[in-house]
């Protein structure tokens, strides 16, 4: 075989500023190399024909269609997710309640009034840790031990109905002080705190607050140091209505309470400055007249029934009851 010598290329003139512009632009047409003159035939056969098959497989063209024929298709119903349901036994065996353990002060003072119930100093210092801990549980489980021992304490009922107000609610406080007033009626100072939470909670109800103003005065009325919870039901009652302060101060001034005189003295005052038509309704007023004119009557007819003394009898009498005086001549 005959070897074939290799072509000497030639060399490029490189452009010079002598060169002509048409000749530097055939040179550069000669050198560039098109895709059309590397791309093989067989290549070239094969992209002719794939625009035919892939006109074959495009989708028909949809023919357009009347609202008759449209079907409406409903959505896949979505999957509820499950429900995962909590075993409340399971959530209380986790641990203990906080609120029922007590702390490790709270436990030797438990210990101290276990051992000695009548250890009236234990049983304070554990209702003061109680108290400054704030848990629900053994507030209710201290005070009410307490107070099953010592009911006449009333102002640990007090303290205990304000520990109830704050943690839990004023039905739960009104609970409280209820129970407290059924246990010592007759404490003074115990209606005096009721009175004052009642006038807290429910102001405004003038109904509400008049009823515990009348139970308190039923309950310790007749007490010598009840005079503060009449002067509070009677100032209140000015406030609101004036027609029932005359009769309560008929009712007041009739039992006997401390500082009599000095009530009395308010009452006199009040009926000086204040008009009767302001103190009294008109069927009041009537009801008075009415009492007046039969006293009136009964006084005319006990005047006329006593037989009249005649003279002599009369001078007979003045001798007896007065011999010293001498008879004048």
């Amino acid at each position: 075989a005959a070897v074939e010598e290799p072509v000497a290329e030639e060399p490029v003139q490189e452009p010079t500023a002598e060169t002509p512009v048409d000749e530097v632009t055939e040179s550069a047409e000669a050198l560039t190399v098109t895709p059309a003159d590397t791309a093989d035939p067989s290549v070239e056969s094969v992209a002719e024909e794939a625009p035919v098959e892939s006109a074959a497989k495009e989708a028909p063209v949809e023919q357009p269609t009347t609202e008759d024929d449209v079907v409406e298709v409903a959505p896949p119903e979505k999957e509820k997710p499950e429900m995962i349901v909590l075993d409340d036994t399971e959530m209380e065996n986790d641990g203990p309640d906080p609120d029922e353990v007590p702390t490790a002060e709270e436990r030797g003072f438990w210990k101290a009034v276990e051992d000695n119930p009548g250890d009236f100093a234990s049983w304070t210092y554990l209702l003061q840790v109680v108290e400054k801990n704030g848990k629900l549980k053994q507030t209710k489980k201290a005070f009410s031990q307490f107070l099953s021992l010592y009911p006449y304490c009333y102002g640990y009922w007090k303290k205990y109905a304000d520990q109830l107000k704050k943690l839990v609610s004023h039905e739960a406080a009104n609970e409280v002080f209820m129970e407290a007033v059924t246990a010592i009626p007759l404490s003074v100072d115990l209606w005096t705190y009721y009175i004052h939470f009642i006038a807290e909670w429910k102001e405004g109800s003038e109904d509400e607050i008049r009823a515990i103003y009348q139970r308190a005065v039923e309950a310790c009325g007749e007490d010598f140091r009840s005079d503060k919870i009449w002067e509070a039901y009677v100032e209140w009652e000015k406030q609101t209505d004036g027609y029932r302060v005359f009769k309560l101060y008929k009712t007041f001034l009739g039992c006997v309470v401390q500082r009599h005189q000095h009530h009395f003295d308010k009452f006199r005052e009040w009926i000086f400055f204040t008009p009767v038509k302001d103190m009294v309704s008109l069927e009041d007023i009537k009801e008075l007249l009415t009492i007046h004119q039969a006293e009136a009557e009964k006084r005319r007819i006990e005047t006329e029934r006593r037989p009249k003394r005649r003279p002599q009898q009369l001078r007979a009498w003045k001798q007896v009851m007065h011999p010293h005086r001498e008879k004048k001549t």
